[in-house]
Protein backbone atom coordinates (compact mmCIF):
# COMPACT_ATOMS: atom_id res chain seq x y z
CA UNK A 1 0.00 0.00 0.00
CA UNK A 2 1.12 3.03 -0.90
CA UNK A 3 2.23 6.54 1.64
CA UNK A 4 -1.01 8.34 0.22
CA UNK A 5 -3.62 5.19 0.75
CA UNK A 6 -1.92 5.27 4.54
CA UNK A 7 -2.52 8.51 4.97
CA UNK A 8 -5.83 8.96 3.49
CA UNK A 9 -7.02 5.70 5.10
CA UNK A 10 -5.39 7.26 8.56
CA UNK A 11 -7.16 10.83 8.04
CA UNK A 12 -10.48 9.20 7.38
CA UNK A 13 -10.42 7.37 10.33
CA UNK A 14 -9.74 10.51 12.75
CA UNK A 15 -12.22 12.46 11.05
CA UNK A 16 -15.26 9.78 11.76
CA UNK A 17 -13.17 9.24 14.97
CA UNK A 18 -13.84 5.71 15.14
CA UNK A 19 -12.25 5.15 18.41
CA UNK A 20 -11.02 7.51 20.87
CA UNK A 21 -7.67 6.24 22.82
CA UNK A 22 -5.57 7.53 25.49
CA UNK A 23 -1.89 6.69 26.38
CA UNK A 24 -1.02 7.08 29.75
CA UNK A 25 -0.53 9.74 31.88
CA UNK A 26 2.90 11.52 32.31
CA UNK A 27 1.92 10.48 36.56
CA UNK A 28 2.32 6.98 35.35
CA UNK A 29 5.15 7.23 33.13
CA UNK A 30 7.11 9.30 35.75
CA UNK A 31 6.81 6.39 38.31
CA UNK A 32 6.86 3.63 35.92
CA UNK A 33 10.24 5.06 35.32
CA UNK A 34 10.68 4.73 38.86
CA UNK A 35 10.97 8.12 39.96
CA UNK A 36 8.45 10.29 42.38
CA UNK A 37 5.84 12.32 41.23
CA UNK A 38 3.39 14.79 42.24
CA UNK A 39 0.26 16.55 40.12
CA UNK A 40 -0.36 20.17 40.74
CA UNK A 41 -3.11 22.32 39.28
CA UNK A 42 -2.69 26.36 38.49
CA UNK A 43 -5.34 28.75 37.93
CA UNK A 44 -4.20 31.92 35.90
CA UNK A 45 -5.47 34.66 36.51
CA UNK A 46 -8.04 34.87 33.27
CA UNK A 47 -9.55 31.19 34.82
CA UNK A 48 -7.41 29.05 33.33
CA UNK A 49 -6.68 25.82 35.35
CA UNK A 50 -3.36 24.53 34.66
CA UNK A 51 -1.93 20.90 35.27
CA UNK A 52 2.10 21.17 35.84
CA UNK A 53 3.32 17.78 36.97
CA UNK A 54 6.74 17.54 39.22
CA UNK A 55 9.38 15.17 40.18
CA UNK A 56 10.05 16.54 43.91
CA UNK A 57 13.41 17.42 44.60
CA UNK A 58 14.67 16.73 48.11
CA UNK A 59 15.02 19.94 50.63
CA UNK A 60 18.67 20.51 50.05
CA UNK A 61 18.16 20.39 46.11
CA UNK A 62 20.68 22.67 44.03
CA UNK A 63 17.57 24.70 42.65
CA UNK A 64 14.03 24.37 40.97
CA UNK A 65 13.73 24.01 37.17
CA UNK A 66 10.76 24.05 35.20
CA UNK A 67 10.78 22.38 31.89
CA UNK A 68 8.29 23.94 29.01
CA UNK A 69 6.70 22.54 26.21
CA UNK A 70 5.98 23.82 22.34
CA UNK A 71 3.21 24.09 20.13
CA UNK A 72 0.70 21.16 20.56
CA UNK A 73 2.70 19.78 22.71
CA UNK A 74 2.74 18.45 26.85
CA UNK A 75 5.00 17.30 29.61
CA UNK A 76 4.63 14.01 28.24
CA UNK A 77 7.14 14.76 25.12
CA UNK A 78 9.88 15.12 27.52
CA UNK A 79 9.66 11.46 28.85
CA UNK A 80 9.17 9.63 25.61
CA UNK A 81 13.25 8.59 26.18
CA UNK A 82 12.52 6.93 29.37
CA UNK A 83 14.04 6.18 32.73
CA UNK A 84 17.92 6.94 31.86
CA UNK A 85 17.44 9.39 28.83
CA UNK A 86 14.76 11.47 29.51
CA UNK A 87 15.76 15.71 30.45
CA UNK A 88 13.74 15.59 33.54
CA UNK A 89 14.92 12.61 35.12
CA UNK A 90 18.60 13.93 34.21
CA UNK A 91 18.22 16.86 35.79
CA UNK A 92 16.48 15.52 39.35
CA UNK A 93 19.58 13.39 39.01
CA UNK A 94 21.79 16.08 39.65
CA UNK A 95 19.58 17.36 42.49
CA UNK A 96 17.20 20.32 41.13
CA UNK A 97 13.33 19.99 41.81
CA UNK A 98 11.67 19.57 38.59
CA UNK A 99 8.64 20.92 37.50
CA UNK A 100 6.95 20.19 34.18
CA UNK A 101 4.83 22.67 32.83
CA UNK A 102 1.87 22.41 30.83
CA UNK A 103 -0.21 24.86 28.60
CA UNK A 104 -3.63 25.91 28.52
CA UNK A 105 -5.80 23.48 26.33
CA UNK A 106 -3.41 20.86 26.05
CA UNK A 107 -4.40 17.51 27.74
CA UNK A 108 -3.95 18.23 30.74
CA UNK A 109 -4.85 21.87 31.24
CA UNK A 110 -8.71 21.97 29.72
CA UNK A 111 -10.36 23.04 32.88
CA UNK A 112 -11.61 26.49 33.25
CA UNK A 113 -13.26 28.33 36.51
CA UNK A 114 -16.10 29.23 34.19
CA UNK A 115 -15.32 28.23 30.09
CA UNK A 116 -16.21 24.57 28.72
CA UNK A 117 -13.95 23.17 26.30
CA UNK A 118 -16.94 22.87 23.65
CA UNK A 119 -17.05 26.49 23.91
CA UNK A 120 -15.20 28.94 21.21
CA UNK A 121 -13.81 31.54 23.57
CA UNK A 122 -12.26 28.78 25.64
CA UNK A 123 -9.88 28.46 23.20
CA UNK A 124 -9.32 32.06 22.46
CA UNK A 125 -6.06 32.41 23.06
CA UNK A 126 -2.21 32.50 21.63
CA UNK A 127 1.28 32.30 22.55
CA UNK A 128 1.00 35.23 23.81
CA UNK A 129 -1.83 34.50 26.65
CA UNK A 130 0.93 31.70 27.74
CA UNK A 131 3.37 34.07 27.73
CA UNK A 132 1.74 36.72 29.80
CA UNK A 133 -1.05 34.52 32.04
CA UNK A 134 0.40 30.66 32.04
CA UNK A 135 4.32 31.25 32.74
CA UNK A 136 3.52 33.62 35.33
CA UNK A 137 0.65 32.11 36.95
CA UNK A 138 2.98 28.50 37.38
CA UNK A 139 6.40 30.22 38.22
CA UNK A 140 4.51 32.28 41.54
CA UNK A 141 3.22 29.21 42.50
CA UNK A 142 6.47 26.92 42.33
CA UNK A 143 8.21 29.73 43.30
CA UNK A 144 5.93 30.25 46.75
CA UNK A 145 5.13 25.96 47.04
CA UNK A 146 9.15 25.94 47.40
CA UNK A 147 10.31 29.26 49.28
CA UNK A 148 12.17 30.27 45.83
CA UNK A 149 13.50 33.37 44.67
CA UNK A 150 13.80 32.77 41.47
CA UNK A 151 14.07 29.22 39.30
CA UNK A 152 15.89 27.97 36.22
CA UNK A 153 13.79 27.42 32.85
CA UNK A 154 13.77 24.80 30.11
CA UNK A 155 11.95 25.30 27.06
CA UNK A 156 11.35 23.99 23.59
CA UNK A 157 9.86 25.82 20.67
CA UNK A 158 6.91 28.02 21.92
CA UNK A 159 7.94 27.17 25.56
CA UNK A 160 10.59 29.53 24.49
CA UNK A 161 8.33 32.06 22.95
CA UNK A 162 6.14 32.25 25.84
CA UNK A 163 9.10 32.96 27.70
CA UNK A 164 10.12 35.67 25.54
CA UNK A 165 6.92 37.32 25.69
CA UNK A 166 6.62 36.96 29.14
CA UNK A 167 10.20 39.01 30.15
CA UNK A 168 9.08 41.46 27.36
CA UNK A 169 6.06 42.40 28.67
CA UNK A 170 6.17 41.92 32.51
CA UNK A 171 9.92 42.59 32.88
CA UNK A 172 9.67 41.64 36.73
CA UNK A 173 10.19 37.95 36.25
CA UNK A 174 14.19 38.84 34.64
CA UNK A 175 14.45 38.74 38.20
CA UNK A 176 12.74 35.14 38.94
CA UNK A 177 13.75 33.65 36.10
CA UNK A 178 17.81 33.03 37.23
CA UNK A 179 18.92 30.99 33.31
CA UNK A 180 17.24 30.16 30.54
CA UNK A 181 18.04 27.70 28.28
CA UNK A 182 16.28 27.90 25.19
CA UNK A 183 15.80 24.95 22.59
CA UNK A 184 14.96 25.70 19.32
CA UNK A 185 13.86 29.22 19.76
CA UNK A 186 11.26 31.05 18.02
CA UNK A 187 11.24 34.62 18.07
CA UNK A 188 11.17 34.91 14.00
CA UNK A 189 9.59 33.02 11.81
CA UNK A 190 10.11 34.68 8.49
CA UNK A 191 11.98 32.25 6.80
CA UNK A 192 10.34 29.28 8.07
CA UNK A 193 10.85 26.39 5.39
CA UNK A 194 7.89 24.19 7.12
CA UNK A 195 5.36 22.56 4.62
CA UNK A 196 2.70 23.47 7.18
CA UNK A 197 3.74 26.91 7.60
CA UNK A 198 4.73 27.14 4.01
CA UNK A 199 1.02 26.32 2.30
CA UNK A 200 -1.15 27.06 5.79
CA UNK A 201 -0.22 30.36 6.71
CA UNK A 202 -0.72 32.06 2.94
CA UNK A 203 -4.05 29.82 2.74
CA UNK A 204 -4.85 32.22 6.77
CA UNK A 205 -4.11 35.09 5.23
CA UNK A 206 -6.16 34.72 2.53
CA UNK A 207 -9.35 36.99 1.99
CA UNK A 208 -10.94 34.22 0.13
CA UNK A 209 -9.78 31.88 3.40
CA UNK A 210 -11.00 33.52 6.54
CA UNK A 211 -11.40 31.12 10.12
CA UNK A 212 -14.85 32.45 12.18
CA UNK A 213 -13.40 32.10 15.23
CA UNK A 214 -10.87 29.81 16.91
CA UNK A 215 -11.32 26.49 17.79
CA UNK A 216 -9.25 23.28 19.02
CA UNK A 217 -6.84 21.91 16.91
CA UNK A 218 -4.90 18.52 17.29
CA UNK A 219 -6.81 16.65 20.17
CA UNK A 220 -5.28 13.82 22.10
CA UNK A 221 -6.77 10.32 21.79
CA UNK A 222 -7.77 10.37 18.11
CA UNK A 223 -7.51 7.20 15.84
CA UNK A 224 -4.88 8.40 14.09
CA UNK A 225 -2.62 8.61 17.22
CA UNK A 226 -3.93 4.94 17.95
CA UNK A 227 -3.25 3.80 14.39
CA UNK A 228 0.31 5.39 14.36
CA UNK A 229 1.69 4.59 18.08
CA UNK A 230 1.01 1.46 17.55
CA UNK A 231 2.03 0.43 13.50
CA UNK A 232 5.41 2.29 13.31
CA UNK A 233 6.93 -0.48 12.74
CA UNK A 234 9.02 -1.48 9.92
CA UNK A 235 7.12 -2.66 6.81
CA UNK A 236 4.07 -1.56 8.50
CA UNK A 237 1.51 0.78 6.76
CA UNK A 238 1.91 3.77 9.31
CA UNK A 239 6.07 3.97 9.01
CA UNK A 240 5.69 6.25 6.03
CA UNK A 241 3.21 8.32 7.72
CA UNK A 242 4.96 8.52 10.97
CA UNK A 243 8.26 9.50 9.60
CA UNK A 244 6.08 12.11 7.43
CA UNK A 245 4.54 13.27 10.63
CA UNK A 246 7.20 13.37 12.31
CA UNK A 247 9.46 15.78 9.83
CA UNK A 248 6.56 17.62 8.15
CA UNK A 249 7.32 20.19 10.75
CA UNK A 250 10.10 19.57 12.13
CA UNK A 251 12.53 19.13 9.82
CA UNK A 252 13.68 15.80 7.67
CA UNK A 253 16.59 14.50 10.42
CA UNK A 254 19.72 12.41 10.40
CA UNK A 255 19.58 12.23 14.11
CA UNK A 256 15.91 11.36 15.57
CA UNK A 257 15.74 8.08 16.83
CA UNK A 258 12.74 6.10 14.97
CA UNK A 259 12.54 3.41 17.86
CA UNK A 260 10.67 6.47 20.03
CA UNK A 261 8.25 6.74 16.97
CA UNK A 262 5.73 4.81 18.69
CA UNK A 263 5.94 6.58 22.26
CA UNK A 264 6.78 9.72 20.16
CA UNK A 265 2.75 9.26 18.63
CA UNK A 266 1.12 7.90 21.67
CA UNK A 267 1.67 11.27 23.14
CA UNK A 268 1.65 13.89 20.42
CA UNK A 269 0.03 15.89 19.65
CA UNK A 270 -1.35 16.92 22.89
CA UNK A 271 -3.99 19.56 21.49
CA UNK A 272 -4.11 23.30 21.23
CA UNK A 273 -5.93 26.59 19.87
CA UNK A 274 -5.64 27.52 16.02
CA UNK A 275 -4.87 31.03 17.08
CA UNK A 276 -1.37 29.86 18.14
CA UNK A 277 -0.84 28.85 14.75
CA UNK A 278 -2.54 31.93 13.07
CA UNK A 279 -0.83 34.22 15.52
CA UNK A 280 2.65 32.42 13.70
CA UNK A 281 1.18 32.62 10.59
CA UNK A 282 0.94 36.37 11.34
CA UNK A 283 4.24 36.38 12.41
CA UNK A 284 5.78 34.57 9.03
CA UNK A 285 3.50 36.63 6.83
CA UNK A 286 4.80 40.24 8.35
CA UNK A 287 8.59 39.27 9.22
CA UNK A 288 8.71 40.79 13.06
CA UNK A 289 7.73 39.40 16.16
CA UNK A 290 4.17 41.42 17.03
CA UNK A 291 1.17 41.12 18.94
CA UNK A 292 -2.03 39.42 17.64
CA UNK A 293 -3.17 41.37 14.51
CA UNK A 294 -6.92 41.73 14.80
CA UNK A 295 -7.28 44.55 11.59
CA UNK A 296 -7.40 47.83 11.79
CA UNK A 297 -10.31 48.52 13.10
CA UNK A 298 -9.89 45.99 16.03
CA UNK A 299 -6.21 47.04 16.94
CA UNK A 300 -7.45 50.49 17.32
CA UNK A 301 -9.57 49.44 19.96
CA UNK A 302 -7.32 46.49 21.35
CA UNK A 303 -3.45 48.59 21.27
CA UNK A 304 -4.73 52.37 20.04
CA UNK A 305 -3.42 51.52 17.14
CA UNK A 306 -3.96 49.81 13.62
CA UNK A 307 -0.72 48.09 13.65
CA UNK A 308 -0.12 45.39 16.15
CA UNK A 309 3.15 46.59 18.49
CA UNK A 310 6.41 44.50 18.39
CA UNK A 311 7.67 42.67 21.67
CA UNK A 312 10.30 44.81 22.88
CA UNK A 313 12.94 41.24 23.43
CA UNK A 314 15.63 43.86 24.44
CA UNK A 315 13.83 44.64 27.71
CA UNK A 316 14.77 41.21 28.13
CA UNK A 317 18.03 40.66 31.09
CA UNK A 318 18.03 37.13 31.81
CA UNK A 319 20.99 34.32 31.29
CA UNK A 320 20.37 33.04 28.05
CA UNK A 321 21.62 29.77 26.79
CA UNK A 322 20.47 29.14 22.66
CA UNK A 323 20.45 25.91 21.08
CA UNK A 324 19.38 25.59 17.58
CA UNK A 325 20.13 23.21 14.39
CA UNK A 326 20.87 23.19 10.86
CA UNK A 327 18.13 21.03 9.39
CA UNK A 328 14.85 22.92 11.45
CA UNK A 329 12.12 23.50 8.97
CA UNK A 330 10.15 25.68 11.54
CA UNK A 331 12.77 27.89 12.91
CA UNK A 332 15.53 28.34 10.71
CA UNK A 333 19.44 29.65 11.57
CA UNK A 334 18.96 32.77 9.63
CA UNK A 335 16.06 33.62 11.81
CA UNK A 336 17.53 32.42 14.87
CA UNK A 337 20.18 34.82 13.70
CA UNK A 338 17.64 37.61 14.22
CA UNK A 339 17.07 37.12 17.71
CA UNK A 340 20.31 36.30 18.83
CA UNK A 341 21.03 39.85 17.42
CA UNK A 342 17.98 41.17 19.60
CA UNK A 343 18.86 39.69 22.64
CA UNK A 344 22.29 40.91 22.08
CA UNK A 345 25.03 40.37 25.29
CA UNK A 346 22.41 38.88 27.54
CA UNK A 347 23.04 35.47 25.70
CA UNK A 348 25.62 33.93 27.25
CA UNK A 349 26.66 30.81 24.61
CA UNK A 350 25.00 29.62 21.45
CA UNK A 351 25.04 26.01 20.60
CA UNK A 352 24.51 25.25 17.06
CA UNK A 353 24.26 21.77 15.91
CA UNK A 354 25.74 21.75 11.87
CA UNK A 355 26.72 17.77 11.77
CA UNK A 356 24.56 15.50 9.87
CA UNK A 357 20.86 16.86 9.66
CA UNK A 358 19.48 18.01 13.14
CA UNK A 359 16.12 18.83 13.10
CA UNK A 360 13.17 20.67 15.48
CA UNK A 361 11.88 17.87 17.83
CA UNK A 362 16.10 16.38 17.85
CA UNK A 363 16.51 18.46 20.88
CA UNK A 364 14.08 15.96 22.71
CA UNK A 365 14.37 12.91 19.99
CA UNK A 366 17.73 12.25 18.55
CA UNK A 367 19.60 9.65 18.91
CA UNK A 368 22.21 10.58 22.31
CA UNK A 369 20.08 13.67 23.44
CA UNK A 370 21.28 12.71 26.72
CA UNK A 371 25.00 14.07 26.05
CA UNK A 372 24.49 15.83 22.64
CA UNK A 373 21.93 18.35 24.36
CA UNK A 374 20.74 17.14 28.11
CA UNK A 375 24.70 17.21 29.18
CA UNK A 376 25.29 21.19 27.48
CA UNK A 377 21.85 21.96 29.49
CA UNK A 378 22.79 20.71 32.62
CA UNK A 379 26.58 22.27 32.28
CA UNK A 380 24.71 25.37 31.73
CA UNK A 381 22.06 25.21 34.53
CA UNK A 382 25.17 24.28 37.06
CA UNK A 383 27.13 27.19 35.78
CA UNK A 384 24.75 29.86 36.81
CA UNK A 385 23.44 28.23 39.87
Amino acid sequence: MTMIKCIVISVLLTLFKIETYFSKTAIERIINDGYPAESHHIQTEDGFILEVHRIPGNKSSKGVVLIQHGFIASSESFLCNGAHVSLPYQVYQYGFDVWLGNFRGNTYSRNHSSLKPDSRKFWDYSFHDHGLYDLPAMIDYILKYTKKKSLHFIGHSMGTTALLVLLSENPKYNKKVKSANLLAPVGYISNSISPIVRLGCPLLGSTYFQIPNTFEIFQQGTYLEYLLSHNCQDDSCSLATCRLILSLNSGTSSHTNESLCNNILETNPAGGSSKQFEHYCQWFRKGAPRKFDYGILKNQIFYNRTIPPEYKFEKINVLIYIFYGNADYFVTPVDVKKLLHRLGNKVKRVIYYDEGKFSHNDFMFANNVDTLVNGVVLENILESV
